[in-house]
């Protein structure tokens, strides 16, 4: 791949615009890192069209978001890996619970 000095050639050459998922930051895209078994509420986001919900590869046991703050057994289960969309306006009508502390989630919005 051909290497830019100028930021602004970059962009004409490349008709996608990365840098958010190239460690930038952003409100489009981003990481939930579930600390235990009892349901952790999602982060403060919104999006009209809805977020990809995406178990991260490296975790070492099954993942789960509900609508409720149920218990651990509540809601859908995703495997290292698995990815879903979910059709909702803020993440924190979602409640993630994991099998391992320390899973992740990774977000995008749709």
């Amino acid at each position: 791949m051909p290497t830019y000095s100028d930021p602004a050639a970059y962009d004409k050459h490349y008709s996608i615009a990365i840098s958010p998922f190239a460690g930038g930051t952003s409100d489009d895209v981003g990481n939930i890192t579930v600390d235990s078994d009892q349901p952790n509420q999602g982060p403060n986001k919104t999006s009209t069209n809805g977020f990809y919900l995406k178990a991260r590869s490296g975790n070492t046991g099954n993942v789960r978001f509900s609508f409720d703050s149920g218990g651990d057994s509540d809601g859908y289960e995703l495997a290292a890996g698995e990815s879903i969309p979910v059709q909702v306006q803020n993440l924190n009508e979602l409640w993630f619970t994991t099998d391992t502390a320390g899973n992740k989630f990774c977000w995008l919005k749709a």
